[in-house]
């Protein structure tokens, strides 16, 4: 008799502590770098067209974005790739779940 308020606090931690089964999100990096010197390059704009989430490079080259997994079209604006500038450039990444993918950019901003 003494050890049933022992099960029954087990019996609630148990519950009260259980993780939800929930899917684990993958992550999108997209790193932006200047051709020759691998400078990162910020304020490039790229969309996740799926999820429709945009963001900019950051001072570090990269826009980050967290998705479930699965196939997704990137788009990125306005490189310029060593002739005119590209209005925009697509890419198509697949993203497993708890898995990080990085999708890479040069850029070369002498041929701008």
């Amino acid at each position: 008799m003494r050890f049933l308020p022992i099960a029954v606090c087990l019996l609630v931690l148990v519950q009260c502590c259980s993780i939800p089964n929930t899917p684990k999100l993958g992550v999108i990096a997209v790193s932006v770098q200047e051709v020759g010197n691998y400078t990162p390059i910020n304020g490039i704009r790229v969309d996740v067209l799926q999820t429709n989430q945009t963001k900019m490079t950051d001072s570090t080259g990269v826009a980050a974005f967290e998705v479930n997994p699965g196939t997704y079209t990137l788009r990125v604006y306005n490189l310029q790739l060593g002739g005119p500038v590209i209005r925009s450039i697509d890419s198509i990444v697949t993203v497993m779940a708890g898995q990080a993918d990085t999708v890479k950019y040069l850029e070369c901003l002498a041929c701008r």
